[in-house]
């Protein structure tokens, strides 16, 4: 299974509209890209002399504390506009969890503007390749072991056998 979310950002003139995101806890164990228009500007991903959101560190802070990694390539731009006066910029993310990247099963993203339909905004373009069986929950642990009682002699002479000699110092 592969979740995935797209969502636009309507970004107001002032802050933003994320605090229903910012407040949902993610299920990690379930491999999920996030694709999005996050109209947001950061170091992490920003091409040089983009004026950063103001509130980016709340985003960087979202996305830390649920695991989340950038999968664009870096340096490319996935919005581009018409204006002569405005800059390509990268405002178009898709986003990972560890559960969706562990296995390899996702390849690169490729970002395309020429298949972007008429749109300013790039087409972004990845694969996923499911395997036939995924683990993506690790074993359970081991809760002991528990002899019976009529067997409970036996294991303690097999464990004594097993263990290395342990000898008390009567001085330090």
């Amino acid at each position: 299974m592969l979740r995935i979310v797209n969502i636009y950002h309507d970004a107001p003139k002032t802050g933003h509209n994320l605090q229903h995101l910012f407040q949902a806890q993610l299920d990690e164990l379930t491999p999920t890209l996030w694709f999005r228009d996050f109209n947001a500007h950061s170091p992490r991903w920003s091409l040089l002399g983009c004026s950063l959101s103001g509130w980016i560190h709340s985003f960087e802070d979202w996305m830390d504390d649920n695991g989340l990694s950038i999968h664009n390539p870096p340096g490319i731009p996935t919005w581009v506009s018409a204006h002569e006066d405005t800059h390509p910029s990268v405002l178009d993310l898709a986003l990972t969890n560890e559960a969706a990247t562990v296995n390899g099963q996702l390849s690169e993203l490729t970002v395309s503007m020429g298949d972007s339909v008429g749109s300013d905004h790039a087409m972004l373009t990845i694969h996923y390749y499911p395997l036939d069986s995924l683990a993506v929950l690790p074993p359970p642990q081991p809760k002991g072991y528990k002899a019976e009682p009529d067997k409970q002699p036996e294991w303690t002479r097999a464990f004594h056998k097993a263990a290395p000699p342990f000898h008390l110092l009567d001085s330090f």
